[in-house]
């Protein structure tokens, strides 16, 4: 067995986010009050704080099999042992797909607020990376037969 560890920074996803929303609201035309609405600001920290738990919660179900350690507070870090096949050079790419999906859950359930319209593109795409991070951690190496010396 192989153990890994991901680390996803909430500080780094909830920026994300906000710069997100601001773009956004920012980008939508025929709705003057759509940036004021889409937005963050200091007084939705309890939402998205909720949305971050949430997120965490799916997450670490998929990775459940697997899971030595997690932990939601102040980031997410997961620990996992898996198979001793596993490619490891895969790790960073899972972080950075595992990173995906947290900004678009997140940003998916503050649409549900904010824009509607944008729910469903949000969920797909958190749904798309947690998708990649799955197969990444599922890939098997191909055995290497070792020459006999």
């Amino acid at each position: 067995m192989i153990s890994i560890n991901l680390v996803v920074r909430k500080s780094d996803v909830l920026n994300e986010v906000s710069l997100t929303a601001e773009y956004t609201g920012q980008k939508m035309t025929g709705d003057d009050n759509a940036y004021g609405r889409i937005r963050t600001t200091d007084e939705d920290a309890d939402a998205l704080d909720r949305f971050w738990l949430e997120a965490c919660s799916d997450a670490t179900d998929t990775f459940k099999r697997f899971v030595t350690l997690v932990n939601t507070t102040p980031d997410y870090v997961v620990a996992m042992s898996v198979s001793s096949s596993y490619d490891v050079n895969l790790t960073s790419g899972m972080q950075d797909s595992l990173r995906s999906f947290f900004v678009n859950s997140i940003m998916s359930k503050w649409n549900q607020y904010t824009n509607k319209g944008e729910v469903d593109l949000y969920a797909q795409n958190a749904l798309m990376y947690m998708k990649d991070v799955e197969a990444k951690l599922y890939f098997k190496k191909r055995p290497q037969r070792v020459s006999p010396s």
